[in-house]
């Protein structure tokens, strides 16, 4: 469901920058130089309708409701979930509609495969286990450390600190 979503967003991005290039071009080829964009011309491509088809479909097999937890001062209130698939996809909703589904990705250990919330843009590891040692000590993720470290010191070197 993650992947479908990102490729929704990505599928729309991609309509849009055809949209505005084209209308670019038309603009540059008037006489005007001016360009409009009418609300008929917003509408989705083929890839973003199918996308979005296969994901009201999986989203149309889930329920919940409201459960009151407590009732004190305030009342509080829950999610009951008819399955785990539900609560699962409640969650990524919840992400999508917080514009933070970019940041859920899935370990790049090959034998990890977790998926996680990243912290930071370019966090590639989930932060539990020790995924990201088991890949430092790993041929290739020692060539990756020795690039680094070889760019690093070529720019402090043409820099003029080493």
């Amino acid at each position: 469901m993650v992947n479908d979503f990102n490729r929704l967003d990505q599928a729309k991005r991609d309509d849009d920058r055809r949209l505005i290039d084209r209308k670019f071009t038309e603009a540059m080829r008037s006489a005007s130089r001016k360009a409009t964009i009418h609300l008929s011309e917003l509408q989705p491509g083929r890839d973003y309708t199918n996308i979005a088809r296969r994901a009201d479909l999986l989203l149309s097999r889930c329920s919940m409701r409201p459960r009151l937890i407590s009732h004190g001062t305030t009342m509080e209130f829950a999610w009951r979930y008819s399955t785990p698939l539900s609560e699962g996809l409640h969650l990524v909703v919840a992400l999508a509609q917080m514009g933070l589904l970019g940041s859920i990705r899935t370990c790049a250990n090959e034998k990890c495969g977790a998926w996680f919330f990243k912290k930071f843009p370019q966090q590639k590891f989930c932060p539990k286990g020790n995924c990201e040692a088991e890949y430092r000590k790993s041929e290739q993720g020692k060539a990756h450390r020795r690039e680094i470290h070889r760019r690093r010191y070529g720019a402090r070197k043409n820099l003029g600190r080493v």
